[in-house]
């Protein structure tokens, strides 16, 4: 598989800002690597990869897949090379399994799957203690209590031991739900969380911001942050974007980079008759409001029906999933020009080459 080193190497000085807090630049994407369905056999156009995380303690990328079974395929973050998979003994019920997947900030993994109606049929969430960990069965039942809701499409992990959150939201309805565990992660209470939303606009892309927030959207509806009020369990829209600011109303998932102040969203054009690649669009978001820094195409243009895939960051760079359409790896690095601020001398960033 081809790599870009240079790329790489200003990759790796962008993630070694991103840790001392130091980034002062303007990013754009540069493709790494990619791996088209039928690349591997957890790469399929069946609608059944959905979800896709960074584990920030190995430096792999972890994939759910439906594909002949349900299976955590285990990847090289640089390269794509195939590691092998998780354990997924016991993992079962629901409409699917596992669908999502996400890691903290202590490594341990947690996956869900999705359920038509929690009141019904449990929403489940899974952890394993580390790769080579069996999974444990860490919250079953309904987190949107209030009606017959839909979660297991929208999936977002952040902190670590005791101060592991997770973020849900259903798919159809105006309710999201924030999971909380009081011993570590061996186990979580859910807490419904009511929105000002109309049904269906945040259920397919929501993810943590920086505090007591989120943002989230669907295909064909706007992006929106919303800030939670913890001691009333409701959120409130505090920015709402659409095309007037640049934001596609075909966006259909995200991704935050909450220490960058990133966002990046998958804009679809591969559900109409003709094959036609999507748009990954990458924006600034450090300011409240979404200001475009860089747009990619997805390598490949099959549909992409259900609007479903997931996108994550680490080691200074972007891994995007889109279902039907394969794995693809972004090193963001700084426009042509950028200095940056290092320890104690200026190290010149140079401009992107082609190779």
């Amino acid at each position: 598989m081809h790599m870009k080193k240079d790329t790489l190497r200003v990759a790796a000085v962008v993630a070694t800002l991103l840790a001392t807090g130091s980034l002062q630049a303007q990013l754009q994407l540069e493709q790494v690597w990619t791996l088209a369905p039928g690349a591997r056999s957890y790469l399929t156009t069946d609608n059944t990869q959905r979800g896709l995380a960074y584990n920030p303690v190995t430096g792999h990328l972890l994939l759910a897949n439906r594909a002949g079974g349900v299976s955590v395929n285990v990847m090289d973050s640089l390269t794509g090379a195939d590691l092998g998979t998780l354990d997924v003994t016991g993992i079962a019920g629901g409409t699917f399994a596992l669908n999502l997947i996400d890691v903290a900030a202590d490594g341990a993994i947690y996956g869900a799957n999705l359920t038509l109606n929690g009141s019904t049929d449990p929403f489940k969430v899974y952890r394993w203690a580390s790769e080579t960990a069996a999974p444990t069965l860490v919250y079953s039942g309904n987190p949107g209590p209030s009606v017959a809701n839909r979660f297991g499409d929208t999936f977002a992990v952040r902190g670590a031991g005791n101060d592991t959150q997770i973020l849900a939201a259903s798919r159809a309805g105006t309710v999201g739900a924030v999971l909380l565990t009081p011993d570590g992660g061996s186990s979580f209470v859910a807490y419904e969380v009511a929105t000002d939303a109309a049904a269906g606009d945040i259920g397919l892309g929501a993810t943590f911001g920086t505090g007591n927030d989120f943002w989230a959207t669907a295909s064909g509806r706007t992006l929106r942050h919303l800030e939670v009020n913890t001691s009333t369990m409701s959120a409130m829209t505090v920015g709402n974007f659409g095309a007037a600011e640049g934001v596609p109303l075909a966006t259909a998932f995200l991704g935050i980079e909450p220490t960058l102040g990133v966002l990046a969203g998958v804009e679809l054009f591969s559900d109409t008759a003709l094959p036609t690649p999507d748009n990954l669009n990458f924006y600034d978001i450090s300011s409240g409001t979404p200001v475009w820094l860089d747009s990619e195409v997805i390598p490949t243009g099959n549909a992409n029906l259900n609007g479903t895939g997931a996108i994550d960051f680490g080691n200074g760079m972007m891994y995007v999933l889109e279902s039907n359409n394969g794995v693809t790896a972004y090193a963001m690095i700084p426009e042509p020009g950028t200095y940056l601020l290092l320890g104690l001398g200026l190290v010149a960033l140079w401009a992107r080459r082609k190779v």
